[in-house]
C-alpha cells in the first residue's frame, strides 16, 4: 500500500472520518508529492513530511478561490502554492477549533467554523508566540494587504504586522488600542519594529513599550498607553533615561500649544517641551515664582503688596499660592537682593496646559481717611507654555513687566521671575554622543561564553539541552558561539548601547557612567550573540543578495534615515569579502563634506571617549567616496579597510537596524519552518584537525579560489552559498594536537578547545515547490494499481552507483539534470518513484549537488552538519593526516536528497558518527562506530519523514551501531547492531513506528530490505 493508502486505512477507511475516496491518488502538478480527495477531506504525501490529513473545513479553505488566485507579496505564487505541503495532520484545539500546519503557513478554523490562513513572515512571528496556545490566540482574519506594501492579520489577543523594511511584529493590549486609535499603520507611527517589550528600573519591571518606525507607545498600569515621536522621543530616550529616569512614564500624547509654537508631553514627574523656532527640547519639572522688585510712583508710600499666584489647568485642578509683602514705611520702591525674600511659591508641574496667573495689589498703608488702606494699583499677568512661562516675555495679553499700571491712588509695577528649572537639550547635537551615550570601557574580550549565556541569548535553547536530541544546538554552541567573543564583543557593545537609547536595557542612557561590571558583562554577552540569530542571519543574507553589503552610499543614506526615525543602526565592517575578523561600530552623525567625500562619525568600541577624546579622524570616522561608491576605514594605525564597488568586491560595510535586532533571536536551526520561509539550508563545519579545502557544486563553481581565499569571480564562484561565520585558520603550530590516538576520547566527545576552523554557511535554494493542485483532478478508478500498489519486488529505477560511480563522485564535476515536466502519463511513474523504497540513484543525486572537500591536517576530529526544513544531519569523522575526504549533499531540496561520505584513498580506520533527525524532531537515528576503509563510500537517504532510512556502501561490508530516539526522549527506544554487505542497498525501518513511540512491548523489530544496486531487484527481507 502507498503511504496515503496506509494513512487512509489507519483512519478507518470508508467508515472513518474521511469517507470514501472521490479521486484517484495522483501526483501534485509540481511532481514533489501526491494527494487524494475524499468525501470529507484530503490526504497529502511528501517524502520529507509523510502523509497528512486535511479535514473538511481545512480543505474548504485550502480550495477556496482566495488561496487559489491571490498572489503572495514578493512572489509569483498563489497562496495555496506558496504555503506548500502540510507538515501535520489537522488537529483539534482545546476550544473545538482546528489547525493544520503547512511548510510556510497554517490554516486555523475557529470554534465557530470560520477558517483563516496565516502565512509567510507573519506566520513565523505567530509561531514564535506559540500561535493558538499563546496570548495572541485564534486569528480573526486572513493575512491581508496593508498600507505601503505591508501585510497585517488580526487575532483575538493581538494584531500582527509585516512590512518589507521592518519585518513582522505583534502589538497587543492597551498599546494596540492606542495604536488603532491613532490610525495603526496609517498613523504617524508607521509599522512596528519590535514586539511589545518589558521595561525595567533595575530589576523591577515598571511597564511595557512597543517601538514603531517613527515613534514609541509606552504603557504602565498607573498611566495607561501614550505615544511619543520625533525630537521629544529622542530627548526622552537619550537624555532623560526614558521611563526608568526621573520623568517616569508619559501621561499624554504629543500635544500642540494653542498657536502651535511648541509641542509637549506630560510625564508623571515633569514636562518635555519642543520649540519649533530652534528645535530645542526643554525639561520643566517645577514653576517657582520669585519677586525681585516692587515699585510705585511715590517715594513716601508705606508700601504693602498682596500677591496671589494661581496655577490653572493643572490636570483639571487649580492651585493657589498667596503672600503679602510689606509694610515698607516711606518706601515707594522695594528691591529684594536675596531671592529668599522675594520667594512666593515653588510648585511641581507635569501638565503643559498650565496657565500661571500672577495677581498683585499694591496698597498705601493707613494712607486713607479713617485709617483705611488706599489701593494704589493692581494687575493680573498670565503666562503659558509657549514662552516656557518666562516672565521676561510679554504675558498672554501682550503686556510686559516694564508697564506701570494705573490705579485709584497712583501707579504700580512689579518685577518677578518664574523659574522653570529647565534643562535645554538639542537632540540634533551629536558633539557629546561618544562621551555620554556610549561605553567608556574598551572592547572587552571574553575567552569563553558559557552555554548558559548562549541559552539566555537564543530563545529556542535550554540550559540543559542534550547533545543527542539537540545535536545542532550543542554543535552551534561548541563550534560557533563559545569562542566567538575571544577577539572582542564590539557587536554586543553597539547593540546594548542602542537598547539603552531605546530605554529597553538594564543600563540607562548616559551609559558612559558604567564600568564593565557583572551586569554589563551579561547584557553585552547576550546581545553579542544576536548577530548569529536565525532571523538576523536571514536579514543579512537578503542584503547580500541585493548588494547592500557592498554599497557604501546606500548604507550611508539608510543608516541616517533610520537614525532620524530612532531605528538606530549599527555598522558591520570587514576587511575583505569574508565575514572573518569583522568589526561593529555605532554611527551617530553623517556629513556630506563634498561631492567626493561623505563622512560617517561613529562610536567605536576600540576607541572609547576617555581614551580618545576627539570625535574626528582615525577609527572614529568612515570616509565614503560617492562617485565610485567605495569606503575607507582606518581600523588601526597600520591597517585601513576598503570596499565597495559591487557585490563580493572588497570589504563589507553593512548597516543593521534595531528593528532587525529588537527580538530575542533563535538559533539558525530553529525548527523546520524557519528554513521553509527562507528557502535554503545551513551548513556548519568545525574541526581542530581539519579544514574546508573546497566547496563546489554540480556546475564546477567553487567557494575558494586558487590563492586559498573566498572566490569572488562572478563566473566561477558558487552564487547561492553565503558565508555567515568563517574563522581565520590558525598556524599549524597553534592547533591542539592529540598525539596518542589510543588516548583520544571516543567519537562524539567534543574536542573543540582550540578550533582550527569554524565555518557556517547558508545555501540559498530559491523558491520551493510549485503548483499544488491540478486544474483537472483524475476521477478514474480503473487503474487500481495506483491505489492498491504493493511494494515492488523489482524497482523501476536502476542504480548506477558502484565503484565507478564512487570514483566519479570524488573526482569529476557532477552534471546537472533538470526534472522532466509532469504530465498525466507520468503520474504513475512519479508515484512509484516517490513511494518506493528505492536504491539510491546516482542519476537523482547528481542534481543540485554540493561537495565539501575536507583536508585532514592533524590527528583529531571534525564535524559537518546540514539543517533544513526537511531534516537535519550531523556527521562526525576522525582524520587521517595528509588526506582529504569528500562529503556530498546531492539533489538538494528534493525528495531524493542524499548524503554521501567518500573516504580518502589513503584513509585508514575512518570512523563516523551520523545523526539524522526528522523535520519535526520526532524521529532521530544515531549511527555510531561506522568504519570505512580507504576510498570507501557510504550514502544515506531518508524517506517518509525519516520513518525509513536508506543506506548503501561500497567495496566492503559496513557495520555500525544504530540507536533510535522518539519525541525528544533521552533514552533510545531501539538499539541494534547492523551490518551491510558489500555492493548492496538497504532500506531499514522499525516494523511499527507508532507502537514503538508509545513503548509497546514486542515492537522492537527492525525490518531490512536488501536490494541489488545494479538492477534494483529485492534480494531479501529480514528482521533484526
Amino acid at each position: 500500500m502507498t503511504e496515503i493508502e496506509q494513512k487512509y486505512q489507519a483512519l478507518g477507511g470508508e467508515q472513518g472520518l474521511l469517507g470514501r475516496a472521490v479521486s484517484s491518488e495522483q501526483a501534485t502538478p509540481s511532481g514533489l508529492g501526491s494527494f487524494q480527495d475524499f468525501e470529507h477531506g484530503m490526504i497529502f504525501y511528501h517524502p520529507d513530511f509523510g502523509a497528512h490529513v486535511l479535514s473538511a473545513q481545512v480543505e474548504t479553505k485550502w480550495k477556496s478561490a482566495m488561496l487559489a488566485n491571490d498572489i503572495v507579496t514578493g512572489t509569483q505564487q498563489a497562496i495555496r502554492d506558496y504555503i506548500g505541503f502540510p507538515i501535520s495532520d489537522t488537529t483539534r484545539t482545546g476550544e473545538q477549533g482546528e489547525l493544520c500546519y503547512f511548510e510556510r503557513g497554517m490554516i486555523v478554523v475557529r470554534p465557530g467554523g470560520q477558517a483563516w490562513v496565516i502565512y509567510g513572515e507573519i506566520y513565523l512571528a505567530y509561531r514564535m508566540q506559540a500561535d493558538v496556545q499563546g496570548f495572541v490566540g485564534f486569528p480573526r482574519s486572513d493575512v491581508q494587504p496593508s498600507d505601503a506594501g505591508g501585510l497585517r492579520a488580526s487575532f483575538d489577543g493581538a494584531d500582527l504586522f509585516w512590512h518589507p523594511s521592518t519585518g513582522a511584529f505583534e502589538v497587543h493590549g492597551d498599546i494596540l488600542q492606542k495604536y488603532r486609535a491613532l490610525g495603526a499603520t496609517q498613523s504617524l507611527l508607521g509599522y512596528p519594529i519590535s514586539d511589545e517589550t518589558s521595561l525595567f528600573k533595575g530589576t523591577q519591571q515598571i511597564g511595557r513599550a512597543s517601538q514603531f518606525q517613527f515613534g514609541t507607545i509606552y504603557w504602565s498600569a498607573e498611566t495607561g498607553a501614550f505615544e511619543m515621536h520625533g525630537d521629544l522621543l529622542k530627548a526622552y530616550q537619550a537624555q532623560h533615561q526614558g521611563p526608568a529616569g526621573p520623568l517616569g512614564f508619559p501621561i499624554s500624547d504629543e500635544t500642540r500649544s494653542p498657536n502651535d509654537v511648541c509641542r509637549f508631553h506630560n510625564f508623571q514627574h515633569g514636562i518635555l517641551v519642543w520649540q519649533a523656532a530652534n528645535r530645542q527640547v526643554s525639561l520643566v519639572t517645577h514653576l517657582k515664582l520669585v519677586v525681585t522688585r516692587l515699585e510705585t510712583d511715590e517715594d513716601n508710600d508705606d508700601l504693602m503688596v498682596r500677591t496671589q499666584v494661581v496655577m490653572d489647568h493643572l490636570h483639571g485642578q487649580q492651585k493657589v499660592f498667596e503672600k503679602q509683602f510689606g509694610e515698607y514705611s516711606n518706601q515707594g520702591t522695594k528691591t529684594f537682593a536675596n531671592p529668599e525674600q522675594g520667594f512666593v511659591c515653588d510648585c511641581p508641574v507635569n501638565d503643559g496646559n498650565v496657565i500661571v496667573t500672577v495677581n498683585m495689589q499694591a496698597y498705601d498703608i493707613d494712607g486713607g481717611f479713617n485709617g483705611a488702606d488706599d489701593l494704589i494699583a493692581q494687575f493680573n499677568k498670565s503666562f503659558g507654555i509657549e514662552t516656557l512661562w518666562d516672565s521676561s516675555f510679554s504675558d498672554l495679553q501682550g503686556n510686559n513687566l516694564s508697564t506701570f499700571y494705573n490705579g485709584p491712588d497712583g501707579k504700580f509695577r512689579a518685577s518677578f521671575t518664574i523659574f522653570t528649572d529647565h534643562v535645554l537639550v538639542d537632540p540634533t547635537n551629536s558633539d557629546h554622543f561618544r562621551q555620554n551615550l556610549f561605553w567608556s570601557f574598551k572592547n572587552p574580550k571574553i575567552a569563553k561564553l558559557s552555554f548558559e549565556t548562549c541559552a539566555a541569548t537564543f530563545s529556542d535553547l535550554e540550559a540543559d539541552d542534550s547533545w543527542i536530541f539537540h545535536p545542532f544546538n550543542r554543535a552551534f554552541y561548541e563550534t560557533v558561539y563559545k569562542g566567538a567573543a575571544k577577539t572582542g564583543t564590539c557587536f554586543g557593545m553597539c547593540l546594548e548601547a542602542i537598547y539603552a537609547l531605546k530605554g529597553v536595557s538594564s543600563s540607562r542612557p548616559f551609559i558612559s557612567q558604567y564600568a564593565f561590571d557583572a551586569q554589563r558583562t551579561q547584557d553585552i554577552s547576550v546581545k553579542f550573540g544576536y548577530q548569529l540569530g536565525g532571523s538576523q542571519v536571514s536579514y543579512m543574507i537578503e542584503h547580500i543578495k541585493n548588494g547592500r553589503m557592498w554599497n557604501p552610499v546606500q548604507n550611508f543614506e539608510f543608516s541616517k534615515q533610520r537614525f532620524d526615525q530612532q531605528d538606530y543602526c549599527l555598522l558591520c565592517l570587514s576587511e575583505g569579502v569574508s565575514p572573518e575578523g569583522g568589526h561593529a561600530v555605532l554611527p551617530y552623525r553623517w556629513e556630506k563634506v563634498s561631492d567626493t567625500e561623505w563622512r560617517i562619525y561613529v562610536a567605536n568600541p576600540n576607541s572609547p571617549a576617555p581614551k580618545t577624546t576627539s570625535n574626528e579622524g582615525g577609527d572614529r570616522v568612515i570616509i565614503i567616496n560617492p562617485t565610485n561608491n567605495t569606503f575607507s576605514y582606518a581600523h588601526s594605525s597600520k591597517k585601513t579597510w576598503q570596499g565597495g564597488q559591487g557585490i563580493f568586491n572588497g570589504g563589507r560595510m553593512f548597516a543593521m537596524p534595531y528593528s532587525a535586532l529588537s527580538s530575542p533571536p533563535r538559533t539558525p536551526f530553529w525548527e523546520a519552518f524557519l528554513t521553509f520561509i527562507t528557502g535554503g539550508l545551513y551548513l556548519i563545519f568545525a574541526g581542530e584537525a581539519a579544514t574546508v579545502e573546497q566547496i563546489s557544486n554540480e556546475q564546477g563553481h567553487t567557494l575558494i579560489d586558487e590563492q586559498g581565499k573566498l572566490n569572488t569571480e562572478p563566473l566561477t564562484r558558487i552564487k547561492n552559498l553565503f558565508p555567515i561565520v568563517r574563522s581565520a585558520q590558525r598556524r599549524f603550530s597553534d592547533v591542539q594536537k592529540i598525539k596518542n590516538v589510543a588516548n583520544r576520547p571516543p567519537l562524539g566527545t567534543v574536542l573543540l578547545k582550540e578550533l582550527a576552523q569554524v565555518d557556517m554557511y547558508y545555501v540559498s535554494l530559491g523558491a520551493h515547490g510549485g503548483k499544488m493542485y491540478p486544474d483537472h483532478v483524475l476521477r478514474d478508478f480503473s487503474d487500481r494499481a495506483v491505489l492498491n500498489r504493493a511494494q515492488p519486488e523489482s524497482l523501476t529505477i536502476k542504480s548506477r552507483l558502484g565503484k565507478a560511480g564512487a570514483a566519479t563522485l570524488k573526482t569529476d564535476t557532477l552534471q546537472r539534470q533538470l526534472p522532466t515536466p509532469v504530465t498525466n502519463s507520468r503520474v504513475s511513474d512519479l508515484l512509484e518513484q516517490a513511494h518506493s523504497a528505492s536504491v539510491l540513484s546516482e542519476v537523482l543525486r547528481q542534481r543540485k549537488a554540493l561537495n565539501i572537500k575536507v583536508h585532514n591536517r592533524a590527528q583529531g576530529e571534525y564535524e559537518v552538519g546540514f539543517v533544513s526544513g526537511r531534516a537535519s544531519i550531523m556527521l562526525k569523522a576522525n582524520t587521517t593526516v595528509g588526506t582529504s575526504d569528500v562529503i556530498s549533499l546531492a539533489s538538494l531540496a528534493t525528495a531524493e536528497q542524499a548524503l554521501t561520505f567518500q573516504a580518502a584513498e589513503l584513509a585508514h580506520d575512518k570512523q563516523l558518527q551520523v545523526t539524522l533527525t526528522s523535520y519535526d524532531r520526532k524521529r532521530t537515528y544515531e549511527l555510531s562506530n561506522l568504519k570505512l576503509g580507504a576510498n570507501q563510500a557510504f550514502t544515506l537517504q531518508h524517506d517518509n519523514a525519516c520513518r525509513s532510512l536508506r543506506l548503501q556502501g561500497l567495496s566492503a561490508a559496513i557495520s555500525f551501531d544504530l540507536k533510535l530516539f522518539v519525541d525528544g526522549r533521552a533514552t533510545p527506544v531501539m538499539q541494534k547492531a547492523v551490518t551491510l554487505d558489500p555492493e548492496v542497498s538497504v532500506a531499514l525501518a522499525p516494523v511499527d513506528w507508532d507502537q514503538l513511540s508509545v513503548g509497546a512491548a514486542n515492537n522492537h523489530d527492525l525490518q531490512l530490505k536488501v536490494f541489488n544496486p545494479a538492477d534494483g531487484v529485492l534480494l531479501r527481507t529480514q528482521l533484526l
